[in-house]
């Protein structure tokens, strides 16, 4: 029987099982995160107190982060052919699926759309965020722990909105071609 620590590693190291994540997996997520995005804030701020753009810009630098690290764990499995850094900068090619639906080459279409999709739900976080800040906190400036509960708000929000693309646009949960069993309905 598989330890805790053994499948959280597994679903988010280089083993990566198929299909969404699961609740262990996603709550140990969200801790790397929260401790990625304190920490953070304490490097650049230290304790004193940030407004919401120095929040938002922390959020964004911390998620550009993590999905960087992300991108290296799933891109490092054993059966890797060479390690990451060896070439460089970020390459967009991945050893996906060789085709998209649709006339379009998977390299120009699927990329494209992703990058407009994510900034188009970016955009829309944004001023949800701005929203809730205000709400929460007029024009004051908040500590670490106030833009973290602000940040896993943005993140709950974000994921919800990605689901609901995927719904609408007739995808399954997978994303890029990948087959994947729906996520359990919460």
């Amino acid at each position: 029987m598989a330890s805790t620590a053994e499948a959280t590693r597994e679903g988010w190291g280089g083993g990566r099982r198929h299909g969404p994540p699961t609740e262990e997996e996603s709550r140990q997520h969200e801790a790397e995160f929260k401790q990625a995005f304190i920490e953070e804030y304490h490097k650049r701020h230290g304790d004193a107190l940030i407004s919401a753009e120095q929040t938002w810009e922390l959020y964004q630098a911390v998620e550009e982060q993590w999905h960087a690290k992300m991108k290296e764990r799933h891109h490092r499995p054993s059966h890797s052919r060479s390690p990451p850094s060896h070439h460089g900068s970020h390459s967009p090619h991945r050893d996906g699926p060789p085709s998209h639906h649709g006339s379009h080459s998977p390299h120009h279409s699927g990329p494209h759309h992703f990058e407009e999709k994510r900034k188009e739900i970016q955009s829309a976080l944004h001023e949800d965020f701005q929203k809730d800040f205000t709400t929460s906190y007029g024009n004051t400036k908040v500590n670490a722990d106030q833009a973290w509960l602000l940040i896993q708000k943005v993140q709950h929000n974000k994921h919800e909105k990605w689901q609901a693309d995927r719904q609408k646009h007739g995808h399954g949960p997978g994303k890029h071609g990948r087959h994947s069993p729906p996520p359990p309905h919460q």
